[in-house]
């Protein structure tokens, strides 16, 4: 289960391109700034080594996308 599941993939995410094409996506962040250091898997290293690309946010999520609600909380009670 681990390898079809979870890290043992190497990516966290399989979505897909406009064109119907698979895509994956790995998802790294850090509040602390580009030189704090952050770690890759043997996984990821394999499944992004080749080309790689990033789409950085910066500012408040609220400022630079828009936000719409998708999920709640729902508690019994």
């Amino acid at each position: 289960m681990a390898t079809t599941r979870g890290d043992g993939l190497g990516y966290d995410i399989e979505s897909f391109n406009r064109d119907g094409s698979a895509r994956v996506i790995e998802v790294k962040t850090t509040g602390l700034g580009k030189h704090f250091p952050f770690y890759v898997s043997a996984n990821e290293l394999r499944v992004f080594a080749s080309a790689p690309r990033m789409y950085p946010l910066t500012g408040a999520l609220d400022q630079v996308c828009r936000l719409e609600p998708q999920s709640f909380v729902a508690r019994v009670g």
